[in-house]
């Protein structure tokens, strides 16, 4: 099921600007490597100040939690761009709106009168302005009335990684 990332945007939004980073507070003699508590606080900023976002008084926490805690701040919104980079790259793009990069592979929305409309994949070549399929080329959609044109075309995912069978898996289903 995929993420409510709107609720998680408006989350990020809402939190504490800023890098985060932890404080610690050790006990004293003779326990002194041992974390007595600590704070997640944002860096000071240019005036100076700085904010705590918790505190806590458990004695010795995982250092692994308050690492995750601290580096939310800075991985949720790359994250959440990430997506937003990844699913822009899997949409349908219009060529009236912009062409695609030189020879990088995509798949093309072809309009034919003897076919009606499919998807292909295909390299788009620049100097000639003409998407080069195994069936041909054909033509961008420029707002002229022409037999078989790509009217929209997305930027195909590289091609999977397939792995030779196990030893011992040859013809096992």
């Amino acid at each position: 099921m995929k993420p409510d990332l709107q609720a998680i945007q408006e989350r990020v939004d809402k939190a504490t600007d800023g890098h985060w980073k932890v404080e610690k507070y050790y006990h004293e003699e003779p326990y002194k490597e041992f974390i007595k508590s600590a704070a997640v606080v944002t860096e000071r900023d240019k005036e100076g100040c700085q904010y705590t976002i918790t505190r806590n008084n458990w004695s010795n926490p995982l250092l692994a939690d308050l690492d995750f805690i601290v580096h939310a701040r800075q991985d949720i919104p790359a994250l959440l761009a990430y997506i937003e980079q990844l699913e822009a790259e899997r949409q349908w793009i219009s060529c009236r709106d912009r062409l695609p990069e030189n020879g990088r592979p995509i798949d093309v929305w072809i309009v034919e009168n003897n076919y009606g409309r499919r998807s292909i994949d295909a390299e788009y070549d620049a100097e000639e302005r003409l998407f080069d399929t195994d069936e041909g080329d054909y033509e961008a959609d420029d707002g002229t009335e022409i037999d078989g044109i790509v009217t929209h075309w997305m930027y195909r995912p590289a091609d999977p990684v397939i792995l030779p069978p196990l030893p011992g898996t040859e013809g096992e289903k």
